[in-house]
């Protein structure tokens, strides 16, 4: 699974690069000098990059867990591996003249904020807690 959280983000930072250059081609005809649009478009680009990061740390750090962790983990995946996908189209299809309510984009935010909780509920473990010092007398701390 860690190569995989490898491979996506690696995957997706290239999807980020090309749409910075898609962007870069096509952005004046893309916003018609609507400052609004521009914005819009900037942003659903950056979030490919944001939700491309979090499967290049898994890459690094990602563990198999037993049990209910374990669960949380195969949920935590699919809701990050979503994530680009849904970014990626609202990209290409959210961003209209005149409108300001992004959807897709919530819902891809949705999916990167899930997926983030369950794979933190996984690595989430009480501390124990410190064992108390011994008393020290006076003549112990010269």
């Amino acid at each position: 699974m860690a190569r995989l959280h490898t491979a996506w983000g690696l995957a997706f930072v290239t999807v980020f690069v090309a749409t910075g250059i898609y962007m870069q081609a096509n952005f004046p005809d893309m916003h018609h000098g609507d400052a609004t649009m521009r914005m819009l478009i900037r942003s659903a680009h950056v979030y490919i990059l944001l939700s491309a990061i979090p499967h290049l740390l898994l890459g690094i750090y990602f563990t198999w867990r037993l049990g209910w962790r374990g669960n949380c983990q195969v949920f935590g995946s699919f809701f990050l591996m979503l994530a680009p996908l849904v970014f990626l189209g609202a990209f290409f299809f959210e961003p209209a003249p005149g409108r300001l309510d992004r959807p897709v984009a919530l819902a891809g935010i949705v999916c990167l904020i899930a997926g983030t909780a369950l794979h933190g509920l996984v690595s989430w473990q009480p501390r124990p807690s410190a064992p108390a010092e011994p008393a020290r007398h006076a003549k112990d701390q010269r």
